[in-house]
């Protein structure tokens, strides 16, 4: 779970470093094929622009779900890879959002889905995917039940056969 996290902590920072480093703010990039701009914005609401302004009560939610998961997770007796990943998936994105609000005041957004008119979708980034598919694979884990399920404790009597 935490070589997980770390990889995604470190590719959010390093894909929000490029975009600041290569697009001014509300400046756009397109992409072959037009339905993917990068677009650099400052996020001071929740994940995908929900809630703009609550930058207090979201650092308040990152550093919770940080430490409920620091709390919970080393007393988890064993979890399948879906979980690990998943749990990885959460901490890393939260971790790299957490980093933007105490550093800068705001989250850097940038992946700009082009569906226009159809649909507008928010701009967002590496760690809001993180976190989103996280919580999907938790869900997932938790509808189908695992093709491995953990054995049974062997018993340790054991058997003898008597010879007659």
């Amino acid at each position: 779970m935490v070589l997980v996290a770390i990889c995604w902590l470190l590719a959010d920072q390093s894909s929000k470093w490029l975009v600041q480093s290569h697009l001014k703010l509300h400046e756009s990039q397109t992409t072959p094929g037009d339905w993917l701009l990068w677009t650099h914005v400052h996020n001071r609401g929740g994940a995908f622009g929900l809630f703009p302004g609550a930058s207090l009560l979201f650092l308040g939610i990152g550093v919770g779900v940080i430490a409920v998961l620091l709390w919970t997770l080393p007393r988890t007796r064993s979890l399948d890879w879906a979980s690990v990943v998943a749990y990885g998936l959460i901490m890393g994105g939260a971790l790299g959002n957490l980093m933007d609000r105490v550093r800068l005041g705001y989250v850097v957004d940038f992946i700009d889905l082009n569906f226009r008119p159809l649909l507008t979708w928010p701009v967002f980034n590496v760690a809001d995917i993180g976190i989103s598919t996280g919580i999907g694979l938790l869900i997932l884990t938790s509808i189908w039940p695992s093709r491995n399920p953990h054995p049974a404790p062997k018993s340790s009597s054991t058997h003898t056969e008597s010879s007659e």
